[in-house]
């Protein structure tokens, strides 16, 4: 892992100054490493990405990394975790919309994880991708953030708020309209935490 490591860092430390041709030809390899057993390589490769995002020229390029990028969001170490988000959000403004919108079920699921900095990066990621993503795709995970808002812990609850905030001014206010019954039968839940929540998302 030493090598391959040191050798990510180095991509990272050139990017600024190598020929983005040169740049696109070395993402497959960086790509690899994303899934590899030791976290620094992961990370390291992670960081390459991040560094290439604004120079390599066709998009098309960075799209495979998407996937292995959100794989990364759920490890264990937060460092992986961090660096992961840090590619995902760089690769947003530059990455096809349809690639995106495919992972936004998997950062949904996310939101309900039992480790906090797991939810964080996925909340993260799905604002970077909120502007993105059409409206409809969005709009078919409103439901499930709802149902997040009655979740028992209060970091799940956040999650689903913070994300629902960013999704608003997307979704077609019909779609957000459907859920407020839900949402009032919430402003009666045992739970204080479940209460504000709902309160302060009507």
């Amino acid at each position: 892992p030493g090598v391959r490591q040191a050798a990510q860092e180095t991509l990272t430390a050139f990017a600024p100054r190598v020929e983005p041709a040169v740049l696109a030809q070395a993402v497959p390899g960086s790509i690899d490493n994303l899934a590899h057993p030791h976290p620094g390589v992961r990370q390291a490769a992670q960081e390459t990405l991040t560094a290439f995002a604004p120079r390599v020229v066709d998009p098309e390029v960075l799209a495979p990394a998407v996937p292995g990028s959100i794989d990364n969001l759920a490890h264990e170490y937060h460092g992986v975790r961090r660096a992961a988000q840090r590619t995902l959000t760089a690769f947003a403004p530059r990455v096809n919309p349809a690639v995106l919108a495919k992972q936004v079920p998997r950062l949904i699921a996310y939101l309900a994880h039992d480790d906090a900095g797991v939810r964080r990066a996925a909340q993260e990621t799905l604002t970077a991708f909120a502007p993105r993503v059409e409206p409809a795709v969005l709009a078919q995970q409103v439901p499930t953030l709802v149902t997040y808002l009655a979740h028992d812990d209060a970091g799940v609850r956040r999650a689903a708020q913070e994300t629902l905030t960013a999704f608003a001014p997307r979704v077609e206010p019909a779609v957000l309209a459907q859920q407020v019954p839900t949402l009032v039968t919430y402003l009666a839940h045992d739970d204080a935490g479940v209460r504000r929540a709902a309160q302060e998302t009507l």
